[in-house]
């Protein structure tokens, strides 16, 4: 394993060995340890924080483009088959590539997932973990951790608020951060039809929905409007996501102590 970078500038002297942050050579000495969550999301706050430092982000929402743009990254779109994002080396120029008919959020994810996959890679060996690492290390520069817990304290979990904060992420992305952050269920309907239920832990997802979330899921349909219904063992939010003719629904589900 390297070292967690100093991330460097285009106006920086380029410098044969990369130098190493406290903060960076403390999360990089967790790493070693061990492999779990914490240890990972550890190094990957690390990064997104010299990053942002780097590039003078003080404030979401974060705009890849920009955070690209200030390394000295050439950033482009084009049809791109079978991925959405990609980088490579030219003329001596590092390129990032997104998929040019990705809505914006898919497109700010990728760029996010390039950034965050160029700076694993000086600090990790292995190709295949920097890449699955740079999934989670995008929606932690989209959502940096800070940022983010002091909004889901404000809005109370409430993600039509943090959407409203986050823009750059996708509203699938911001739900899911949510559970970093707390314990529930986030359930993703697309036109009535579960694609992605995901807890944090301790709970148990059961495959099927509740009866509480069917109902909220069908008021959301419905009436098109936000709406959190608390129950005698639960209680559920939920928001709608129509897109086109594409009617998606995001559940959060919470459960009395």
């Amino acid at each position: 394993m390297k070292c967690a970078p100093h991330i460097e500038t285009p106006g920086e002297a380029a410098s044969s060995e990369k130098r190493l942050s406290p903060a960076a050579a403390g999360a990089c000495r967790e790493v070693e340890m061990t492999e779990d969550f914490e240890e990972v999301a550890g190094l990957l706050d690390t990064i997104v924080r010299e990053l942002l430092t780097a590039c003078g982000i003080d404030h979401p929402p974060v705009h890849p483009k920009n955070i690209a743009d200030k390394l000295g990254l050439v950033y482009s779109e084009a049809e791109l088959r079978g991925r959405r994002g990609q980088s490579f080396r030219r003329r001596g120029y590092q390129h990032v590539e997104v998929h040019r008919r990705d809505r914006p959020e898919r497109k700010n994810f990728a760029l996010a997932h390039e950034i965050m996959e160029l700076q694993l890679k000086k600090v990790l060996d292995d190709p295949t973990q920097c890449h699955r690492r740079a999934s989670l290390g995008a929606s932690f520069l989209l959502m940096p951790a800070p940022w983010f817990r002091e909004e889901c304290l404000r809005s109370r979990f409430d993600i039509a608020e943090l959407k409203k904060v986050f823009s750059t992420a996708s509203w699938e992305a911001v739900a899911l951060r949510t559970l970093n952050f707390s314990e529930a269920i986030i359930t993703i309907l697309d036109d009535g039809r579960v694609t992605r239920r995901k807890s944090s832990y301790p709970y148990y997802v059961p495959r099927k929905l509740s009866q509480e979330e069917r109902e909220v899921a069908e008021q959301v349909v419905r009436t098109g409007t936000s709406r959190k219904q608390p129950f005698p063992s639960c209680e559920v939010a939920g928001y709608p996501v129509f897109e086109d003719e594409r009617r998606r629904v995001i559940l959060r589900t919470t459960f009395d102590e």
